[in-house]
């Protein structure tokens, strides 16, 4: 998901259940909705989340401990800081996550350019052929078993 799908999301936008789960982008780039599946440990995430978030008033799914609505860049400062208490020594942005998601769905054969191109919400596949990156040792390998 974009950071600003992210913080856009409300809190009608998302179902959980133990089974199954999902985020409605209602105001995804060029202004198109579609829904993500959300994974196992997402749901596990949201229904904690949601508990100690019941407090708040607000409709938007992510809040600040004063009950306002994240930011694009608070979600950013909050990923940068996430990524220093990691040890990572380079800059981690949303979109670094992003990219690192699609990158490695791909290459793990997890996912076909179409679906990944659905989940990022890319209107063209050559916009989700970015994401691919072939490596060396990856392309010996399907060349020796030609």
């Amino acid at each position: 998901m974009r950071v600003s799908e992210l913080t856009a999301l409300r809190l009608a936008d998302v179902s959980l259940s133990a089974r199954k789960g999902q985020a409605v982008i209602r105001q995804g780039k060029g202004l198109k909705e579609r829904t993500v599946p959300l994974t196992r440990q997402a749901r596990q995430d949201l229904s904690a989340w949601l508990a100690i978030r019941s407090a708040v008033r607000s409709e938007q799914l992510f809040v600040s401990r004063s009950g306002q609505g994240l930011s694009s860049r608070d979600v950013q400062r909050l990923v940068s800081r996430a990524a220093r208490l990691a040890g990572l020594e380079r800059s981690v942005t949303p979109h670094t996550l992003r990219h690192t998601f699609a990158t490695r769905a791909l290459r793990q054969g997890q996912v076909d350019l179409a679906t990944l191109s659905h989940l990022l919400g890319h209107a063209n596949l050559t916009t989700t052929a970015r994401y691919l990156h072939p490596d060396q040792d990856g392309v010996a390998a399907m060349v020796e078993e030609l």
